[in-house]
């Protein structure tokens, strides 16, 4: 390899080793971990509405994504035990999350669906990474839904995590 081209490929790799780091300096303050929290009903059907974790364990209060702002959801974690255990192993259930106006009107759109099959013991739960992460704007809220569920009362729903990032931007 002749010299101008080996300094070139040098100063390309440092360049993509200098990226990340600085990335990772800059979005630091735009990381997103919510943490699902009954409420009243209100935009949400169900009324449970997400709660923002700081850095240190702490709660942030109901989160609210920023004006001209997205949030891109990039993890889901979630957890569902069966009311009735056992006589439900098996069972498939799927965790939706949803974009609802602010202004109300619905479920609004789906914009992620998870789905577990029960254990034996009518429990169940993952981990996942959203591969196109899904954006929702400044105009909506994040809702969530089970399905066959239920959602709660006696069992059902026992965790939901999400992890994303602020993005400033703003989308129709």
């Amino acid at each position: 390899m002749n010299r101008p081209v080996a300094a070139l490929a040098l100063a390309i790799g440092l360049a993509g080793l200098a990226a990340p780091q600085a990335l990772a300096q800059t979005a630091v303050a735009r990381v997103v971990m919510l943490e699902l929290a009954g409420g009243a009903p209100g935009i949400c059907q169900n009324g449970y509405v997400f709660s923002r974790s700081g850095a240190s364990g702490n709660s942030l209060g109901s989160f609210v994504i920023p004006a001209g702002n997205v949030f891109l959801i990039t993890d889901i974690d979630w957890q569902y035990n069966a009311p009735t255990g056992a006589a439900e192993a098996g069972q498939q259930q799927t965790l939706r999350l949803s974009a609802v106006p602010k202004t109300g009107g619905g479920f609004g759109v789906i914009v992620l669906e998870s789905t577990i099959t029960l254990s034996s013991a009518g429990q169940g739960g993952t981990s996942a990474t959203v591969h196109t992460p899904a954006a929702i704007n400044s105009n909506a809220t994040i809702c969530t839904d089970i399905t066959p569920g239920p959602f709660s009362g006696g069992g059902g729903v026992q965790s939901v995590i999400i992890r994303g990032v602020l993005q400033a931007g703003w989308m129709p």
